[in-house]
């Protein structure tokens, strides 16, 4: 619906005060959009709603049941529980700035917005994995259900990704090979031909023989020279002598040596978007020039690349850096990361940005003939990505297919696991989905796995008990050999402890003895140790001083300086 017929509709059903004052403060586009179907419930109960407290409270539950009904056009499911809370939340607050400009009722009761996260709900949940909230709450211990879901999480994540690095991987070496196709081609002797037949190979009765003819020797290469040189890369549906050859050769084998394949940019996105958390439908709609709202993709100086692109619900810009690693030119696919896949597309996409004029990251072959200005179907699109996604699924194990993976839950898999494994650190899953603090805690950690954490934090931080002592020897052989000791002890207890009471909420008291080498090596484990509750412990140990510690406890920590040393227990 354009502007103007929202101007109508808000003058239809708006008092002409209420009107004025929408034109002069406009809403966002989304609470804009919820505002123009809420007025005609509103309207329709009573055309003198605005002085009428009950009924505007009355058509707030009305917006919601219908909204709640809503069926998803593209999708054909319902619209999920978190989208229509949020949808109502943008409403409520341009309600609440209306009344609080004395344009509605003061006493007006504009109902809350309903406390949800649907996150692990039975419905769809919307993690990796087979875990749901019901499986969490019954854990028979607060670690173990943690564990549990971590575990899920990891398992499933690893096994996609692997299968999207080689994907992306062999995708490139594939489209590396067209310099040396070219080179070896006819390229040369096709430019200079009519109808593209080779008059230098001729079949039994006496014909010349076509370029891309699976009878000439080089039919195949010649194919995908010809449509790189003379198309741009653009093969699909073009018109030419011996059109009827090309499509004799494998059209997806074609097109992998051209530019981004579907396949290709679905696999390359999931991996960035593991890695740097950003939306699907946001990365999916990235452009590399800079627009005029500030979207942009630029490679740095130091080799980073930065990704800026635009989050519609904030009406914000958000902009994410992938750092250069060191295995670029890795010969495996186990290194390749978000900046190695950016690389990579934005290598693979400039033939075809170039013969389309596009901006998009993403752009790729179409599905019909060019037409001008009409890049959208030259890119990747909603159908595309998820066509491509279920076909890379469809090539694991099934017990990956039968959890029902989606690309949108490998970045709130991801956000979940960052803050199980910081100990409950909302900042680290809030920078890692651009979202606000409140933000990730209501829409992306459950209530119930949240206190799972902080239960976990506060009882590893009251069983520990940090004393301190001035009469230990002063040799740092004495010392390091106390440190130790105590070190080996606390395993051996956490080993004890995990035999005995796997299936309890158990816990154990650490009385651990503060000195400038216990502390030193305790950072140290959390920086080289392998076992992970061993690291865990330590890490709450360091907790604890540095909330609970004395002054000489805190500058010892800070002083300590971790070192690089074997672990033997």
């Amino acid at each position: 619906m354009r502007q103007k017929n929202y101007d109508d509709d808000i003058r239809r059903y708006c008092s002409e005060t209420i009107a004025i004052f929408i034109s002069s403060h406009p809403p966002r586009q989304r609470a804009l959009r919820h505002l123009v179907d809420f007025l005609p419930i509103v309207h329709g109960i009573d055309p003198a709603w605005h002085t009428k407290p009950n009924v505007i409270t009355t058509a707030c539950r009305e917006f919601l049941k219908n909204r709640r009904a809503s069926i998803v056009i593209k999708t054909g499911m319902a619209v999920k529980e978190v989208t229509v809370i949020s949808d109502y939340g943008s409403l409520r607050n341009y309600l609440s700035k209306l009344q609080k400009a004395r344009l509605l009722p003061t006493n007006t009761l504009i109902p809350p917005v309903p406390k949800t996260s649907d996150i692990f709900s039975e419905k769809e949940c919307n993690v990796l994995g087979y875990i749901t909230l019901e499986d969490a709450v019954r854990a028979p211990s607060l670690d173990s259900a943690l564990d549990e879901i971590a575990n899920q999480i990891t398992t499933h994540r690893v096994v996609i990704l692997e299968e999207c690095k080689k994907l992306v991987f062999e995708g490139y070496l594939e489209f590396s090979k067209l310099k040396k196709i070219l080179e070896v081609s006819d390229i040369n002797r096709m430019r200079g031909s009519v109808d593209n037949l080779d008059y230098q190979k001729i079949n039994p009765y006496g014909q010349a023989i076509s370029f891309f003819s699976k009878s000439h020797p080089k039919g195949m290469i010649n194919t995908i020279a010809f449509i790189a040189d003379r198309f741009q890369g653009l093969f699909t549906r073009r018109t030419f002598h011996g059109a009827h050859h090309a499509h004799e050769w494998s059209t997806s084998f074609i097109r992998q040596h051209l530019g981004i394949t579907d396949e290709f940019a679905v696999a390359a996105m999931c991996i960035i978007i593991d890695e740097l958390g950003i939306n699907v439908q946001d990365l999916q709609n990235a452009k590399v020039q800079k627009t005029k709202d500030g979207e942009f993709v630029v490679v740095r100086d130091d080799g980073g690349i930065t990704v800026s692109t635009l989050k519609p619900r904030a009406n914000a810009i958000k902009q994410r850096t992938a750092v250069k690693n060191s295995y670029f030119q890795t010969e495996t696919a186990v290194n390749i990361d978000a900046n190695t896949a950016l690389s990579m597309l934005l290598e693979m996409r400039a033939n075809h940005a170039r013969a389309l004029n596009s901006n998009y990251l993403f752009v790729m072959d179409g599905s019909s003939k060019p037409r001008e200005n009409e890049v959208e179907i030259y890119r990747l699109l909603n159908n595309r990505r998820k066509t491509a996604f279920s076909r890379i699924i469809g090539r694991l194990p099934p017990w990956v297919s039968d959890a029902q993976p989606t690309m949108p839950k490998i970045r709130v898999s991801q956000s979940l696991l960052r803050w199980i494994e910081s100990g409950g650190d909302t900042l680290t899953s809030s920078i890692y989905l651009g979202n606000s603090i409140l933000t990730a805690l209501k829409n992306y950690v459950p209530p119930e796995i949240q206190e799972f954490v902080y239960r976990k934090r506060l009882r590893d931080h009251q069983n520990i008990i940090l004393l301190i002592s001035d009469g230990l020897p002063k040799s740092d052989t004495d010392t390091h050999k106390i440190a130790s000791n105590q070190l080996k002890q606390l395993v051996r207890a956490l080993r004890s402890d995990h035999d005995q009471a796997q299936n309890k909420n158990s816990s154990h008291e650490i009385y651990f003895l503060c000195t400038k080498e216990t502390i030193e090596l305790v950072l140290s484990y959390v920086k080289f140790g392998q076992e992970k509750e061993v690291v865990e412990t330590c890490k709450s140990i360091i907790k604890k001083i540095e909330d609970d510690g004395s002054r000489k406890m805190i500058k010892m920590l800070a002083e300590a300086e971790p070192k690089e040393m074997s672990f033997e227990f």
